[in-house]
């Protein structure tokens, strides 16, 4: 069986967001200073990005969900 081009970026793509999702974890944290950075963490779940083959030094990852409506927002990094 063959598949076509369009599959196969397909394939192609869901193989590096899993190759992706190994190499990182989340974990609950609290953001510093969240007024500082034009966020109202209120209602909202905060995760620190923990990279498990760090590239590069200095602030960390942050990532937000909706606890109501399940948005997700990458608020960036934060930190020195």
């Amino acid at each position: 069986m063959t598949i076509d081009v369009k599959r196969a970026s397909k394939l192609a793509i869901e193989h590096l967001c899993d190759e992706y999702r190994r190499s990182f974890t989340v974990t609950p944290s609290d953001l510093p200073d969240p007024g500082v950075y034009g966020f109202d963490p209120n209602g909202w779940a905060i995760f620190v990005v923990i990279d498990k083959v760090p590239d590069h030094v200095g602030g960390s990852e942050y990532v937000a969900v909706n606890l109501d409506t399940g948005e997700a927002r990458t608020l960036g990094i934060i930190g020195e």
